[in-house]
């Protein structure tokens, strides 16, 4: 065999083994990041496991609540250690964006996001009774069975008034990893669980916050040019507010923030009714609202006074503050005339009687078209600007917020709206609350409530 074809027999091995060494290095390289994903997974699972007092070792899922979970690794804890229990958490790497989320949604768990990430949350006891998939199948025949039943024993049943009841479960993902927490319908511990896995996740750097964030140079620059405020700008000036002031709740801080926006309203009576009870501004004066840190000679956009939805609609939470103000410490009914007077039924007093005098004001509503005059009054910028009535709409749905919630946050009360709204929360969730929840239908410039 000449010199030259053992040349080429020598270069033919030494090709063929480096390329076995490359394979063999990147499988085992593969190998080696999948499980180092597994093992942050299992120790985010231990963390939380610790936290809320379960046994520390995960263990491997093959399912959850009997369907199965299409990943390379999936991880979970629960109370007694083993999959079979009620209340779990679980890690799953590897899954096809969305697949196990739109599943959810399909069978009845609302969509939602999760620090800024695709969820999809239902509290325990919630009613499922729109549903597909595996949970409607079932819905509907339960429905044919009890309907049975009734026209048996001579009963009539609606259908639509079967429901099932929903376990708790919060799930979300980051990236190609899934994390569920579920909890059993009268004892729902899955947010909280949920809060706890997110945190050792994120130390873990297995999920980060993915909603934007807020500036507050940017933010002190926009109020300085008279500018409207994102939904996660109002959140961060809310919260630095409220992180400025601690022990302060959020009536005090609705008030001061209110004041600076309208100090005429102070002490406005109708019919010697006081607009706002809480209306001793020496009591709240002091509380730190940054208004020296924002160069603006308008004082009262020295606080934010509008903000944008994604949608580009503008919403005056001018008008906000006061309704919500005005429903302080007056109980649920004086509450609700407090909070029509400072917001829809004192835009009608602007609107007929502020500028014109009562004479002219009575002439001009006896001379309005009755549908086309309504219709002029509601929905015409030029009666009345559809921010206003946007902000109306936003104090009413905290005015229930904050009856059932007194304890919570003036932030909790927006970003609850804003996040089951659709809108842009800075990543953040609402701490969880006890009690009921309320409806957060989304922001209307329809007619109002009187």
């Amino acid at each position: 065999m000449n010199s030259q074809r053992k040349n080429q027999i020598l270069k033919t091995a030494a090709c063929i083994t480096a390329l076995a060494i490359f394979a063999s290095t990147f499988s085992t390289a593969i190998k080696l990041f999948g499980d180092y994903t597994g093992d942050y997974a299992q120790q985010a699972l231990r963390d939380t496991a610790s936290s809320v007092g379960w046994p520390t070792t995960p263990y491997e899922v093959q399912e959850f609540n009997g369907v199965g979970i299409a990943a390379r690794e999936v991880y979970g804890v629960s109370p007694t250690g083993t999959s079979e229990a009620e209340s779990k958490a679980i890690v799953a790497i590897g899954t096809s964006p969305n697949s196990f989320i739109d599943m959810l949604f399909e069978n009845g768990i609302p969509k939602t996001t999760f620090h800024g990430h695709n969820a999809a949350v239902i509290k325990g006891g919630d009613k499922i009774c729109n549903a597909g998939g595996i949970v409607g199948f079932w819905l509907k025949f339960v429905r044919w069975i009890v309907v049975e039943i009734g026209n048996a024993m001579g009963k009539q049943v609606n259908p639509d008034d079967i429901c099932f009841n929903a376990s708790g479960i919060v799930a979300w993902e980051c990236e190609d990893r899934l994390f569920i927490t579920n909890a059993p319908e009268k004892s729902d511990n899955s947010m909280i669980v949920a809060e706890t896995l997110y945190s050792n996740a994120k130390k873990q750097k297995l999920c980060e916050d993915a909603g934007s964030k807020a500036d507050w140079n940017t933010i002190k620059d926009k109020l300085s040019k008279d500018q409207p405020l994102t939904t996660c700008e109002l959140l961060y000036y809310i919260e630095k507010v409220e992180g400025a002031n601690p022990g302060r709740n959020w009536e005090d801080i609705v008030a001061r923030i209110h004041y600076q926006a309208y100090p005429g309203d102070n002490d406005i009576s109708i019919a010697g009714y006081p607009l706002y009870a809480k209306n001793d501004y020496t009591k709240f004066i002091n509380i730190n609202i940054f208004d020296k840190e924002v160069n603006n000679s308008n004082s009262r956009m020295k606080v934010p006074r509008f903000i944008t939805l994604k949608n580009g609609d503008k919403v005056d939470v001018g008008h906000t503050y006061a309704g919500v103000r005005a429903g302080i410490g007056r109980g649920w009914t004086n509450s609700a005339a407090g909070t029509t007077l400072s917001t829809d039924a004192g835009d009608i007093y602007q609107i007929f009687f502020d500028e014109k005098g009562v004479v002219s004001g009575v002439k001009q509503i006896l001379t309005l078209d009755p549908v086309g005059g309504a219709k002029t009054i509601w929905h015409s910028p030029d009666y009345w600007p559809a921010d206003q009535r946007r902000g109306n709409s936003l104090a009413w749905t905290l005015r229930g917020y904050f009856r059932d919630h007194p304890d919570a946050k003036l932030s909790d009360g927006f970003r609850e709206y804003f996040l089951l709204n659709g809108e842009d929360t800075c990543g953040g969730t609402p701490k969880p609350l006890s009690g009921p929840q309320p409806t957060t239908p989304p922001i209307s410039d329809g007619t109002p409530r009187l």
